[in-house]
């Protein structure tokens, strides 16, 4: 028996938005360094997302004392922090990040 034609256009949908995926996913892959996610916000949330896996502090400050930060929200930077307690660069993570959220 042969495939419904709901289940054909699903196939397809799924191989299309599979392969939308791979390419993103290939090409921020080739360009995800230090340099190309240097925006004001990759930065920000790298500085957050250090502080909190190397001080346990919500903050932007680089330097002591470590004031907490009221103004972002902590999800995405412990998110980055967990990935980077996991091995990950900051860099991989920004790229594989932005992968994502472009593909939906």
């Amino acid at each position: 028996m042969g495939m419904s034609n709901n289940a054909k256009r699903r196939l397809a949908l799924a191989a299309i938005l599979g392969l939308a995926f791979g390419l993103r996913l290939a090409y921020v892959s080739c360009l995800a360094d230090e340099t190309v996610f240097a925006s004001v916000d990759a930065r920000d949330y790298q500085i957050l997302a250090t502080n909190l896996l190397q001080r346990g502090v919500f903050s932007l400050q680089t330097d002591p004392p470590y004031l907490p930060d009221g103004i972002g929200t902590p999800l995405y930077p412990a998110f980055l922090a967990l990935a980077a307690a996991m091995g990950c660069a900051f860099a991989r993570n920004e790229a594989l990040i932005l992968c994502t959220r472009s593909a939906g």
